[in-house]
């Protein structure tokens, strides 16, 4: 947070191709009480999330969603595959995939399903950690022939103790399909081997770092409706 705003990231993703500009990016706030605000971000240009662009909203505890909408001024057939909205330490993904005409404005709305993870760290030798945690999930569709980060989360740990338990609320699109944890470290350099396969059923597989000796158990609760416009938080 920032000058009593809180920022965001927007990233636009274009189709594969030429990296033609696409149109105008728009971003409206839903807050509380039918509050709103909308934010024009300029041109959307490129593939590969070309285009990363910060944003404050006059919301900070309010924000019911976000939706971000294309004004386009083509008429090809190009269009951006996906639109992603950060707020601080959280992502919400957008999938797009349809084609707005010139002078038209779409809603692409924020729709997540939601999972609590809790992180048992049950390693004593490491256990007096300060620092971030890092959580990283991956998607394996090949978005713009490249993976997509799905997520990245932090969260400052003070004193990390023996099995102190780490809970992160992590947004899933609906559409995703199965994850993967590919990183978790503490801000020492501690890291915790790639693993913990999640699905919507739970964790698939478990994760750990033989030489550290350190274990991690993924604890999976669905929070929140399919479908539901969220904002997720720490």
């Amino acid at each position: 947070m920032k000058d009593g705003l809180t920022e965001y990231l927007v990233a636009v993703e274009s189709s594969p191709g030429e990296g033609r500009c696409q149109g105008e990016l728009w971003v409206k706030i839903n807050g509380t009480k039918g509050s709103t605000g909308f934010v024009n971000l300029g041109r959307i240009c490129g593939c590969d999330y070309s285009e990363y662009v910060n944003f404050r909203a006059p919301f900070v505890d309010n924000i019911v969603s976000i939706d971000a909408s294309v004004k386009s001024d083509r008429d090809d057939g190009w269009y951006p595959k996906s639109i992603v909205v950060r707020q601080g330490d959280s992502a919400t993904h957008i999938m797009g995939g349809k084609w707005v005409h010139q002078g038209e404005i779409v809603n692409f709305a924020v729709s997540a399903k939601i999972y609590s993870i809790t992180i048992n760290a049950k390693n004593a030798k490491k256990a007096n950690t300060n620092g971030t945690v890092y959580v990283t999930l991956e998607d394996y569709k090949g978005v713009c022939s490249e993976k997509l980060n799905a997520t990245m989360m932090s969260k400052a740990i003070n004193a990390l103790e023996f099995g102190d338990k780490i809970k992160l609320l992590v947004g899933v699109p609906k559409d995703f399909g199965t994850l993967k944890i590919a990183r978790f470290e503490f801000g020492d350099g501690f890291t915790v081997k790639r693993g913990c396969w999640l699905e919507s059923i739970g964790v698939k597989m478990l994760g750990g770092n033989s030489d550290e000796a350190c274990y991690i158990k993924a604890d999976i609760n669905k929070w929140g409706k399919k479908g539901e416009p969220v904002i997720v938080r720490l």
